[in-house]
């Protein structure tokens, strides 16, 4: 037995250093995607309404963009040449900017990637050759579609970021440079509850909350960020909220989803007959479900 000794404490000292490499190959993994995930937000404009992030968590999300009864609905709010490019050519992850001036696509990518991206972009559009711009050291380029409207794209800082609108990627170009600073409160955001594959951040501003007894107001929603989970479940799109609310009667429970789903509803230009929602509560938080079918 003590002749083995010796060997079978180097086998156990090998096995826990291969342990410790593989513990840290993950972690390192996880940090690397949180990393991407707050630099993506630092990108959007500070004109920001809302944004979607979908992760790389299975894809669920993605997979329905695929379909064509999901995409009519998606179409809505996306470009339809974003989804038409996620159709021909996988997405790990991507986030979306809403503006009054249009939509901003944002997409970690490699530059074999981001050469197959802006070869999806030419083959959809049939523009060859796109218009080419410099500015400073980064490519623009810019394809034209069949109603002679321009979509523009560029790679820096391992993001491929796409959009219709020449202003919104100057400035995307802007928050690029090593100076810039985020004026959107991301921090605030990503750090919120929540795992799930698909996030909606709606501003505060675009959607006041608030509930009025009388002349008072006995509620208002105080943040910055309205965050939410989305899921796909059978033929509906669901959203889950967590609202900070502390021993809250039920009547004014009531109150307040009924005014978020109202409110909901007319930002994303829902019929509000069909959007249904459901609350429960603990003593520190109001938790709401608004779901909308999509076929």
């Amino acid at each position: 037995m003590k002749r083995y000794q010796k060997e079978i404490a180097i086998t156990l000292v090998c096995l826990l250093i291969a342990g410790g490499f593989v513990y840290y190959f993950f972690q390192s993994i996880k940090w690397e995607k949180q990393e991407a995930k707050a630099n993506s937000y630092l990108l959007v404009p500070s004109s920001v309404e809302a944004m979607l992030f979908v992760d790389k968590s299975e894809n669920l999300f993605l997979n329905k963009l695929k379909q064509t009864d999901k995409s009519d609905f998606l179409s809505r709010y996306i470009p339809p040449l974003y989804l038409d490019l996620f159709r021909n050519i996988p997405v790990n992850q991507l986030l979306l900017s809403f503006h009054s001036e249009g939509v901003v696509c944002y997409l970690p990518a490699t530059p074999r990637e981001e050469k197959q991206l802006r070869s999806g972009l030419a083959h959809l559009l049939n523009t060859y050759p796109p218009h080419r711009q410099k500015w400073q050291d980064i490519d623009l380029y810019y394809y034209a579609d069949k109603v002679n409207r321009f979509a523009g794209c560029f790679y820096a800082g391992g993001y491929w970021v796409s959009s219709y609108n020449k202003g919104l990627l100057e400035q995307v170009l802007r928050n690029t440079l090593p100076t810039a600073e985020s004026k959107i409160g991301a921090d605030s955001m990503f750090l919120g509850r929540g795992k799930a594959a698909v996030k909606l951040y709606l501003s505060a501003k675009e959607l006041p909350l608030f509930v009025t007894q009388g002349d008072s107001i006995v509620w208002k929603y105080e943040k910055d960020w309205i965050n939410a989970d989305i899921y796909t479940v059978q033929d509906r799109l669901s959203a889950f909220l967590d609202f900070p609310i502390a021993h809250s009667a039920d009547t004014l429970n009531a109150a307040i989803v009924d005014t978020f789903r109202l409110h909901f509803g007319q930002y994303l230009r829902l019929s509000i007959d069909t959007l249904s929602a459901q609350f429960s509560s603990d003593e520190s938080s109001l938790y709401i479900t608004v779901s909308y079918p999509i076929n």
